[in-house]
């Protein structure tokens, strides 16, 4: 797999970051003592949300998050294989797959089949389109700011994830008489939020950003803690060297401080390995009665069937190492333990390192949780 293609692949998982192993889980990390919060830097909106990682636990600010899709409106199969339902409405010119209402920020766009019809963005209800792009250019990585690795290929078809900014509103055409599959993810932020529209050719700040995302995605299975506090951050490492024997639990990191952890890598991760999931990773922070994170630690860092299987920006495995970069603050206290359930066998010996900051959680900032359920035998009609 070539750099490009793994940085392709990081940006993908920024977009599903629930993807079986966290979740910022933003609507029971709100409280705390205000007064006690530090104060972080301004919320950003747009291109800036790709490089500012810093603020992935920031409580979300839109009002709405939504998708427009080719899905099959009856609860079918006709998911865009006639292009039934891959339209709202039609126009002279051809077929309006989106009509989006601002402020408002489109943050992904998807579609397995590009074709050389032309696609149009027209903004704030313009006459002309801002953008006017065959679908093939808008994902072959050589129009600005349509660039790679923002925009690419992969499993599952083509994918842009430019933002496009929107103060008013955005409608999308493709001039057709018939099209197919596609998805437009899209956020609608409250009516006072001044959120200026994108602009053709693209401003320099614009692409400067384009550039400051390219250049973090490209880093994917590197060291990344630094982008995910405030710039100027004074960053800690501990390192521990642990032998865990079955039936045992070993501490990886203990803090009573406020701050946020931002790295955490587990070597060897063969030692983690293996379908039965005996090998938990316990987060719990605050002080709180259940712990936030209880997952087989293998699936934490992305395995698929117990082997290791992501090699992403924010979490996968390198060189047998394991390893997630996700900011996960904390208020007054956290702690890292893995777990063994196992009930023979020799002791596992693993290095882990966790990379920290003391910087506390802010009023506005959520906490980190991930959860694993397993059951054997299942029970009939219970999820």
């Amino acid at each position: 797999m070539t750099s490009i293609q793994q940085s392709t692949l990081g940006l993908a998982r920024i977009s599903r970051l629930s993807i079986a192993v966290a979740v910022l889980a933003a609507s029971l990390g709100a409280r705390g003592d205000s007064a006690a919060a530090p104060a972080l830097e301004p919320r950003v909106l747009g291109i800036e949300e790709l490089f500012h990682l810093d603020q992935l636990p920031r409580l979300k600010s839109s009002i709405e998050v939504g998708c427009v899709s080719s899905w099959d409106r009856t609860g079918g199969n006709d998911d865009g294989f006639t292009g039934k339902y891959s339209f709202i409405r039609k126009e002279p010119d051809g077929l309006v797959i989106a009509d989006l209402q601002g402020p408002g920020v489109i943050y992904r766009i998807h579609t397995p089949s590009p074709t050389d019809e032309t696609i149009e963005f027209f903004f704030d209800g313009e006459a002309e389109p801002r953008i006017s792009l065959k679908i093939s250019e808008l994902f072959d990585g050589h129009h600005a700011p349509f660039l790679a690795p923002l925009v690419g290929g992969g499993v599952g078809g083509r994918y842009s994830y430019v933002p496009l900014a929107y103060q008013k509103s955005c409608k999308v055409l493709v001039k057709t008489k018939t099209f197919h599959f596609y998805q437009i993810n899209y956020a609608r932020f409250p009516e006072n939020c001044v959120l200026p529209s994108y602009t053709n050719p693209p401003s320099d700040d614009f692409m400067r950003g384009v550039e400051k995302a390219a250049a973090l995605l490209r880093q994917t299975g590197a060291d990344i803690s630094s982008y995910l506090v405030p710039e100027g951050t004074h960053l800690e490492t501990k390192t521990v060297n642990a032998s865990l024997a079955p039936g045992n639990t070993v501490p990886l990191f203990e803090s009573s401080n406020p701050g946020r952890i931002l790295g955490l890598k587990v070597r060897p991760a063969s030692a983690l390995a293996g379908k039965d999931r005996a090998i938990l990773i316990r987060m719990t922070w605050d002080g709180a009665p259940e712990p936030a994170v209880l997952c087989p630690a293998g699936d934490f860092f992305g395995a698929s069937f117990g082997d290791p299987a992501v090699h992403s920006l924010l979490l996968g495995t390198s060189n047998d190492t394991d390893y997630a970069y996700f900011p996960m603050p904390y208020e007054h206290s956290a702690r890292i333990e893995l777990v063994s359930e196992r009930t023979s066998g020799p002791a596992i010996e693993v290095q882990a390192q966790v990379t920290f900051a003391q910087l506390g959680k802010a009023a506005d900032e959520g906490r980190f949780y991930a959860h694993w359920h397993r059951e054997n035998p299942t029970r009939e009609g219970i999820a």
